[in-house]
């Protein structure tokens, strides 16, 4: 994920990999109250990866933030601040 520390209107970009081939992966932004932001649901590519570019919300406040990537086989977390 970059970058990080990201400023508010720009966007992120997210790479993971170790996913199922062809899976669907629901990426969700929450702040660290558990308050949604964005919710964004891609399919993994035939090795398990995905690439996906999200626009930081301007109703974001400064401060830190949890990315989520959840599957049927797993979920996987990452953070990013925002300045």
């Amino acid at each position: 994920m970059y970058p990080n520390p990201i400023q508010n209107g720009s966007k992120i970009y997210i790479d993971l990999t170790d996913f199922a081939k062809q899976e669907p992966v629901t990426i969700t932004i929450y702040d660290r109250n558990g308050q949604l932001y964005q919710a964004k649901t891609v399919d993994s590519d035939a090795e398990g990866g995905i690439s996906v570019e999200m626009s930081v919300n301007k109703a974001m406040v400064p401060g830190l933030y949890i990315i989520k990537a959840q599957t049927a086989s797993g979920v996987k977390h990452s953070k990013f601040i925002m300045e």
